[in-house]
């Protein structure tokens, strides 16, 4: 008798802290020495809420100031995609400084911008594509995250900024702008 057995394993999404444990593996077998200097967390058209991020991205620079992308699709520790010199998220690397690591999770930042009128503005204006990004700006005193709303084409329409990057917490006049 043959028998066959099937089964479905389906992989929690990554955290931040957990992506970027295996990013900083995978950055340093790549190019050594590399500092993250930020990292996204891309949402197409969140319909279902932003436990499941569809690309979770991280960005590396080494001592020449050349970027590493390590991205991790639909949030998934087995689907990883490293691309030399490129970038896909609108960042300008000279502003910022490397992260530390303890960074809060970007779940709370998507939820809480949807929630003041993130959602209502996608239904509004038919934008699907929202990232939040954490970043280390060198005129901030903390990392922080900010969140954008824009078009699938990554044309930006909205921002809400600004939340501190350890604890996830919207800051004091936190508000959406026009970029």
């Amino acid at each position: 008798a043959v028998g066959f057995l099937g089964v479905n394993v389906r992989t929690t999404p990554l955290s931040m802290e957990e992506g970027r444990a295996l990013a900083a593996a995978t950055a340093q077998v790549t190019w050594p020495d590399s500092v993250l200097i930020a990292a996204v967390a891309r949402y197409d058209s969140p319909t279902h809420g932003f436990d499941r991020p569809d690309r979770l991205t991280y960005y590396y620079l080494n001592a020449r100031n050349e970027v590493l992308r390590i991205t991790y699709l639909n949030g998934d520790r087995f689907s990883t995609d490293i691309h030399a010199y490129e970038t896909e998220d609108e960042l300008d690397f000279s502003l910022l400084q490397p992260l530390p690591a303890g960074m809060s999770s970007y779940q709370a930042p998507a939820t809480t911008a949807n929630d003041a009128g993130g959602g209502r503005l996608r239904a509004d204006i038919a934008a699907g594509v929202v990232r939040v990004f954490l970043t280390w700006p060198k005129d901030r005193a903390v990392p922080m995250y900010s969140v954008t709303i824009g078009r699938p084409r990554l044309l930006t329409l909205r921002r809400f900024c600004c939340f501190d990057g350890r604890t996830g917490e919207a800051q004091p006049g936190a508000t959406w702008t026009v970029p």
